[in-house]
């Protein structure tokens, strides 16, 4: 992490000096061998200061002089001292500053070894992949769509404007599923899908016959879902949905289900552990210093 060597009073914005911003850019690219883009070091360097101020603020504890301002140390093929540190575990103090304040949100989680993984590999009886569902509290919801995707997972829609979702009020204030898909055909976009939220096989009968793009079989149990798909008979893609985990998810992926979809990757998420204290060395790497 890179900063100039400046006061925590001054303003977070700033930038090096002049004389000293040609000298940061060339030492980074002499430190990149001269590989990184020009455009990257350049938003680096003058976004230094702000993104520095800001782990401060979080709390973490880097190194100060005898003044009580931060100290800076020479890194790479930095000509002068420039950078950040925490006695010789920076990278540590970082990521420990970072969870703690990940930790204090009220509504994010993290899983950690969950089984969605085993799901994407395609292995007989799951086609398609898993998705985040999306009814839980949606302040946060780029993030947590980002941290799926990242994760392995694959978006539900982002929102309304790129699927239709009709739920028991939709299909209620219609008149039936048929008078919802119908009403929705009309006024959405030719390339929207529209799913329809179905609760039992009298629903998933209507859906097919309205001619729904997906049928969402939401908290049946697992004979009813069976029924649903054997009814549906690849007329339409299945997603089933509700109380769906890392606990019961391989027995629904076994129903050969196009989609399973769980909003407990995010509004249950556990805390993730990035302490690092489970790296252990390698039998064959011991002398090299090689961790796993």
């Amino acid at each position: 992490m890179s900063a100039t060597r400046c006061s925590l009073k001054e303003e977070s914005a700033c930038c090096p000096k002049r004389g000293d911003y040609e000298t940061f850019f060339a030492d980074t690219l002499a430190a990149g061998h001269y590989e990184n883009r020009r455009e990257s070091v350049d938003i680096m360097i003058r976004s230094s200061r702000s993104a520095i101020n800001d782990l401060v603020a979080l709390g973490c504890d880097f190194e100060r002089d005898w003044k009580g301002m931060l100290a800076f140390t020479r890194e790479g093929a930095h000509s002068r001292p420039r950078i950040c540190y925490h006695a010789d575990t920076t990278g540590k103090e970082i990521t420990t500053t970072l969870l703690a304040a990940v930790r204090r949100l009220p509504n994010v989680r993290i899983l950690d070894h969950v089984a969605m993984v085993d799901i994407l590999t395609k292995e007989p009886g799951c086609q398609e992949d898993h998705a985040q569902g999306c009814q839980e509290d949606c302040t946060q919801r780029a993030f947590e769509k980002a941290a799926v995707a990242i994760g392995g997972g694959r978006n539900h829609r982002y929102n309304l404007s790129t699927a239709v979702m009709l739920k028991d009020n939709h299909i209620d204030a219609a008149g039936g599923v048929a008078a919802a898909v119908a009403a929705a055909r009309a006024h959405a976009p030719f390339t929207c899908t529209v799913e329809v939220e179905c609760e039992d096989l009298a629903m998933v009968r209507e859906a097919v016959e309205a001619g729904a793009d997906i049928i969402m079989l939401d908290n049946m149990t697992h004979d009813e879902m069976a029924a649903a798909i054997s009814l549906i008979d690849g007329r339409a893609k299945t997603e089933c949905s509700g109380n769906v985990d890392a606990g019961n998810i391989r027995a629904l992926a076994d129903l050969g289900v196009d989609y399973i979809s769980s909003g407990a990757l995010t509004h249950s998420a556990p805390i993730l552990d990035l302490s690092l204290k489970h790296l252990r060395l390698l039998d064959d790497a011991r002398t090299s210093g090689v961790a796993q």
